[in-house]
């Protein structure tokens, strides 16, 4: 059962919080961190030295697969691969490089870079491009196989990603320098499409006379995928500094369009203050920045929370750690536990807001929390929500299925939503997303979906556990009814505890029984049992004196309840029938031509209704006759 006939990409729905595929940390000045484990784990196999954006990725069993920079790219056994070198990130741009899964091939994953400063400094490119890794390549280690394909020009040190509503595709986003404009670019099995363009928020530039310098800063979406926040930093009139920046726009991911949020600047003149990391609590119900500054005598590094629970979130800002240590902080980013972890540059530590989900400083920020052994720098992986749908082995998720006693039941694909653009042949021949069954037998369904085939079966089974203890008993008084059931297998429990395939029921009142299966099926029935007087005394006397003395001078019988039929006959004692009647109320004088008295035997039939049955008996017995 269970077949799976596919490219296994996409489906059902999508882990927002513990993914293995990033569980592995390289990042920094040859820092490696396993994050997969109850404490991080430390490790001393990194061979890449940076400033600041990276990737990391990890297969679904949490084992490396390959880290970059932007610029180059190492393999799982740190190896840099023979063609990943010179794609058209920068090592120090804010998010260098972001990995993102082809939904169409499972062993290729593309590789999108953005320069720093708008590509100033002498690099290649100022725009987001994109390189494929394939990891079919290099006997499994990978390779790139095409390398720095433009996209946009001009674009900020700003990159991440979010889960497409269809379950599958992907949306990847850049914000334009000196514009307002955001560019959605949707990652389908068909290749990367044409982006959706949006203007939200305010427009990302430096202000004058710091040409290129908002540039930098992060940009992420919550899990939910419905708002980005981005940290940015502009130059403020009046000679007032730099101010940080932050934006929140919100986000409809089925369309790919962006609408405005809220806007915040957050200086302290004459100090200058650039953003730069963003990060939200798993909930998306916090969300946290931070921003370096002051002046070289007394600087300002400081890590913002927002209430996004209010109506207003720029107005809960609070300030949740304030140092003025030798350190920067760098990029935020939340770990497979929840935490969310700091970028501590010129440092060997990593920091960590243990309790993100907590308003205000209760939220617990430590700037020491992991021993790198090595120095950190500004950034940390490139991860992102929803980057890996949860892949069972089942996608489709059709269940093998008994039915009890009857009736029907409807086979569905088990995934949240259905997949855009999916048709379906069922084993039947019909079409239909779903389907009703009323026999048993197996059922199989394909589902074709834009760039692969699913396919699943099940089994139904119709199994009837039937109980029948008759219609309800009225009993004659002393009597009792013994009830039986086919257990087949079933376990037996009747009214009264008992557990045998018999029962008998001795007393008035309700009695039931209950069988129950191994596949799951219950039986049940329910017999009423009354008791009444069954009795109709009907008597005859065995002698009897014709002599006219109107004592015992006629034969016949006594009772006390209504007959329906009766029949009285007498013989002698050669078999001769000397009456017969069906009148209960005659009495035979004795009469026999003269024949003297003697004994003579009779027979008796006779029936009345009990209340409840009509009741019958036949008698046998002797007269004697005195004259």
């Amino acid at each position: 059962m269970r077949t799976t006939i596919m490219t296994m990409a996409m489906l059902t729905g999508i882990a927002a919080a513990a993914q293995p595929q990033y569980d592995n940390w390289y990042f920094g000045q040859f820092s490696a961190v396993d994050m997969g484990t109850a404490t991080p784990t430390v490790l001393a196999n990194g061979a890449m030295s940076t400033a600041e954006g990276v990737a990391s990725l990890s297969d679904a069993g949490g084992a490396l697969l390959f880290y970059t920079n932007g610029v180059d790219v190492w393999d799982r056994t740190h190896a840099q691969m023979p063609n990943g070198f010179g794609l058209q990130g920068q090592s120090s741009s804010s998010q260098s490089v972001l990995a993102v899964p082809d939904p169409g091939d499972t062993m290729r994953y593309y590789l999108f870079t953005t320069p720093a400063l708008m590509g100033e400094g002498g690099q290649p490119y100022s725009g987001l491009s994109y390189s494929i890794v394939d990891m079919g390549l290099n006997n499994g280690r990978g390779d790139v196989a095409l390398k720095n394909v433009p996209l946009v020009p001009m674009v900020t040190e700003k990159l991440t990603a979010t889960r497409h509503a269809n379950g599958h595709d992907t949306w990847v986003v850049v914000h334009t320098w000196n514009t307002a404009a955001y560019y959605a670019y949707p990652v389908t099995c068909a290749g990367i499409g044409t982006p959706v363009v949006s203007t939200a928020g305010r427009v990302m530039d430096s202000g004058t006379p710091m040409s290129g310098f908002g540039a930098i800063g992060c940009m992420q979406f919550n899990a939910a995928g419905n708002a980005l926040a981005a940290t940015w930093g502009r130059y403020a009139p009046a000679g007032a500094g730099v101010e940080a920046c932050v934006d929140l726009v919100w986000f409809d991911n089925s369309t790919g369009q962006f609408t405005d949020g809220f806007s915040d600047t957050h200086a302290a003149p004459p100090a200058n203050h650039y953003g730069y990391g963003v990060c939200f609590s798993a909930s998306g119900q916090r969300l946290y920045t931070t921003d370096n500054g002051g002046v070289a005598t007394a600087p300002v590094h400081r890590i913002w929370q927002y209430d996004m629970n209010t109506a207003s979130p720029e107005l809960s800002e609070t300030i949740v750690l304030s140092t003025g240590a030798e350190v920067d902080l760098g990029t935020l980013q939340r770990a497979s536990d929840g935490r969310i972890h700091i970028a501590c540059s010129r440092t060997p530590f990593l920091g960590r807001i243990d309790q993100p989900e907590v308003l205000g400083t209760a939220c617990g920020v430590t700037l020491n929390a992991v021993d790198l052994g090595v120095l950190c720098a500004l950034g940390l992986p490139n991860n992102w929500d929803g980057a890996f749908p949860t892949i069972s082995y089942d996608p489709i998720g059709l269940r093998d299925t008994t039915v009890c006693n009857g009736g029907t039941v409807t086979l569905a694909p088990s995934w949240p939503a259905p997949p855009v653009g999916a048709t379906y042949l069922w084993s039947t021949g019909a079409t239909t997303p779903t389907l009703d069954v009323g026999t048993t037998g197996t059922y199989w369904l394909q589902v074709q979906l834009p760039c692969t085939t699913l396919a699943d079966t099940a089994h139904v089974l119709f199994h009837d556990l039937h109980v029948d203890l008759g219609p309800d008993r009225s009993l004659c008084l002393d009597d009792s009814l013994v009830l039986r059931v086919r257990p087949n297998g079933a376990s037996v429990l009747w009214s009264d505890g008992g557990t045998d395939s018999v029962y008998t029921a001795l007393a008035e009142g309700l009695h039931w029984v209950v069988l129950a299966d191994d596949r799951g099926c219950m039986g049940s029935d329910t017999v009423r049992v009354a008791f009444r007087d069954c009795t109709c005394p009907l008597f005859l006397p065995n002698a009897f004196t014709p002599d006219g003395d109107r004592i015992n001078d006629a034969w016949g019988p006594a009772y006390t309840c209504d007959l329906l039929d009766y029949e009285l006959a007498v013989f002698d004692r050669w078999g001769h029938e000397l009456l017969r009647t069906q009148d209960p109320a005659y009495a035979w004088d004795g009469a026999m031509n003269g024949r003297p008295g003697g004994t003579f035997t009779y027979t008796l039939t006779y029936s009345w209704w009990d209340g409840g049955a009509v009741q019958r008996r036949r008698d046998k017995g002797h007269v004697q006759l005195v004259r």
